[in-house]
């Protein structure tokens, strides 16, 4: 069990940076877009989606996928940017029909699930990064970054890593995404509460206990790629802004 909390606390750990990471790629994605198009949101809108592209449908087949694979009905299947109501902006959508919390809540966390599962394999199979069973996080973190600048100088190194780029800044789930979390939450918390109360503490066998491990593990070092990744972007996306900002002579100002 000290490796499954140790786990958890490095996830919890990564989880802030990899969000301030993400918000200011949105942020300055759509400021390279301001400076190319001045005011022409739409295609602003249209750069940042199609930058995206990769992750943001599979985002949107993830929810299908996830939706038909637990018997859910689905409907309209849409790709491209879309104001909303308050400033907001859809890149995608899907409709699913209502369902109980568990079922809805596994729906909104497809995108995370399958994009770990896409990010570790691209990691894998073409960064040449493995994964073995039964270390800590931090032991295959380490291996993991041992083994990455063997992968520098392949021909094809910068496509994988924008994918990743790509994938990882769309599998966060959205606020309509866990809509269903919270009451799925008070439910798995009351029970375990009662379960408690009645003094009931579960003998596991050895195997689940080591595929949760694993599992949070694999999450742990999905969520350590993704932030290397982007702070590699994020150097890039640094770099065009500037450049476009000195040769246009225009600045764009973020709020705070």
């Amino acid at each position: 069990m000290t490796g499954i909390w140790e786990g958890i606390f490095w996830i919890a750990m990564l989880i802030f940076p990899l969000w301030l990471a993400k918000r200011w790629i949105n942020r300055h994605l759509q400021g390279v877009g301001l400076l190319i198009f001045g005011e022409k949101h739409d295609a602003t809108l249209l750069l940042y989606f199609l930058i995206l592209f990769p992750g943001i449908i599979l985002h949107e087949l993830s929810h299908w996928g996830m939706a038909h694979l637990l018997g859910i009905k689905t409907g309209k299947f849409s790709l491209g940017p879309q104001k909303l109501r308050g400033g907001r902006v859809r890149l995608g959508s899907v409709r699913v029909a209502r369902a109980d919390p568990l079922r809805e809540s596994l729906i909104g966390a497809a995108p995370l699930i399958v994009g770990t599962l896409v990010i570790l394999s691209i990691a894998a199979l073409r960064l040449g990064v493995n994964f073995p069973s039964g270390r800590s996080l931090l032991d295959q973190l380490g291996r993991m970054f041992q083994n990455l600048p063997s992968t520098v100088y392949a021909s094809d190194v910068l496509i994988w890593l924008y994918l990743i780029f790509a994938i990882s800044n769309s599998m966060l789930p959205s606020e309509s995404d866990r809509t269903a979390w919270l009451p799925l939450g008070l439910w798995l918390a009351a029970i375990c509460s009662i379960v408690l109360v009645l003094g009931y503490r579960p003998n596991l066998p050895p195997e689940i206990l080591q595929g949760v491990l694993d599992a949070i593990n694999y999450l742990g070092l999905a969520f350590a790629l993704t932030l290397f990744v982007d702070l590699i972007f994020m150097a890039v996306v640094f770099l065009v802004e500037s450049a476009l900002m000195l040769v246009s002579g225009r600045r764009v100002e973020y709020p705070d």
